[in-house]
């Protein structure tokens, strides 16, 4: 992960709070005249619909069971304790 950037480009986030939650793509991001990060994101739905957030905005939507198994697919020995534990 980038140092100045929360999410990456073609990353899956949910534009979260506010009046709407919505699911999409992050398609570019960049630097605020301010130097904060902003993030053009494509909705799902209606899909193409651009709208540039930042990163209050935002969250992922890596979900963390798909990033453990990620993680550990060559270690079935931690993965196994790992579902175990969480029942997942």
């Amino acid at each position: 992960m980038n140092e100045i950037y929360k999410f990456e480009v073609e990353e899956c986030v949910r534009k979260c709070g506010g009046s709407y939650q919505a699911d999409g793509v992050i398609k570019a991001r960049f630097l605020a005249d301010d130097g904060t990060p902003r993030y053009v994101f494509r909705f799902d739905s209606p899909p193409g619909l651009l709208h540039i957030f930042n990163e209050k905005q935002l969250e992922s939507c890596i979900q963390p069971k798909d990033y453990i198994e990620d993680e550990y697919e060559n270690e079935p020995s931690i993965l196994e304790k790992i579902r175990n534990k969480f029942g997942i």
